[in-house]
């Protein structure tokens, strides 16, 4: 997921973060291509019109970051 980074297993709110996005695993979601950060990723995830990347931000399982390639 574009510019957005989650905890690693041995961080705090790591279970919280997985909860989270897998309530939308094996959905179908709309990717939008932005380009490519630090870490890869290159899509912004959107499940009936909701920025999944903003939702997780806002509510606390991902970080955001601004090093990014395009």
């Amino acid at each position: 997921m574009y510019g957005i980074d989650a905890p690693e297993r041995n961080q705090a709110y790591n279970k919280e973060s997985a909860v989270f996005l897998k309530q939308y695993l094996n959905k179908k979601a709309t990717i939008k291509a932005k380009g490519i950060d630090m870490a890869g990723h290159w899509g912004y995830y959107s499940f009936h019109g909701q920025d999944i990347n903003l939702l997780s931000i806002k509510g606390g399982y991902f970080w955001h970051y601004n090093a990014v390639f395009e």
